[in-house]
């Protein structure tokens, strides 16, 4: 039996409409044919385990399919839901006459239940303008779809429910999105978030000033001491190293070069008399070679 269910390829911001066709006859090949990427073919492993899981039988006879038109590529797994309601319709285990009411897109689990996928708002502008009663789509998109007025939004989670549905078996209740509620629901959560940073503006302020009144002692405290520092190395340097350096340096003039010792030292403490010790064995050193 030859059927055919409906789907959609984004190009874009727009969106082809795709006749997914099913014919099932004697045999048992599976041919998916109509540009189908990598994705795409591997929707036969996951439409078995998804209609196993929900209680139906893959058909065991020679399934064609074909997606037209076959000069666009055909990407991604959200084309699982319609190829498998058109398997179950060409192999007569469910009925056929509203598959051509409705555009239908979703990923399939292995479980049977419906995934998220990408790219439905222009599926569903694309699907209005195509005169379809209705689109069913997976629970998580059903919101974006129906921002589109004029169209039947069904979202579902398990693909039963869509058998179910197309079958007269069970009713689902169309998603309703006013998008004029929505926008001033948006516009206001803006505004209340706006208005949250302008009252928090004044307390930024006020604690930038307070960490500034914190930090600057601190860093008053770290100059001074900076200061100190500088001042004891200075006065260090000046009445204890350099005169001592100065000694030594003589003292090793007079040893090697016969020198006269002649050190100045302007401190007044144990470095001038250790200058006039040095001074004294000098002289004394004098006498003794004399």
């Amino acid at each position: 039996m030859l059927v055919k269910s409906y789907a959609a390829a984004v190009q874009g911001i727009s969106a082809t409409v795709v006749t997914i066709e099913v014919n099932c006859t004697k045999g048992i090949q599976f041919f998916l044919v109509g540009l189908p990427d990598v994705a795409v073919r591997e929707s036969h492993e996951r439409i078995i385990s998804a209609l196993q899981v929900s209680g139906y039988k893959f058909p065991r006879n020679r399934i064609v399919i074909n997606m037209a038109p076959a000069d666009i590529r055909k990407e991604g797994s959200s084309y699982d839901l319609p190829l498998a309601i058109g398997i179950l319709a060409a192999a007569e285990e469910l009925d056929a006459s509203r598959l051509g009411h409705y555009m239908m897109m979703g990923e399939l689990s292995l479980d049977g239940s419906l995934k998220s996928v990408k790219g439905i708002l222009p599926i569903a502008i694309k699907a209005r303008e195509e005169g379809f009663k209705g689109f069913i789509v997976p629970k998580q998109n059903a919101r974006e779809a129906a921002v589109v007025n004029d169209l039947d939004v069904y979202g579902v989670s398990t693909i039963k429910e869509v058998i179910e549905f197309i079958a007269g078996r069970r009713d689902l209740e169309p998603t309703v999105v006013n998008t004029r509620e929505e926008f001033y629901a948006r516009q206001l959560q803006f505004e209340a978030v706006t208005s949250t940073q302008s009252s928090l503006a004044p307390r930024a302020e006020q604690l930038k000033k307070n960490a500034y009144r914190a930090v600057t002692p601190v860093l008053i405290s770290l100059v001074v001491m900076i200061a100190t520092v500088l001042m004891l190395f200075y006065f260090t340097m000046l009445y204890c190293v350099n005169p001592i350096v100065a000694m030594n340096k003589g003292l090793g003039q007079y040893l090697t070069f016969r020198i006269p010792f002649a050190v100045k030292a302007e401190c007044k403490d144990e470095i001038l008399e250790l200058k006039e010790k040095i001074e004294a064995l000098v002289a004394m050193l004098k006498q003794n070679k004399a």
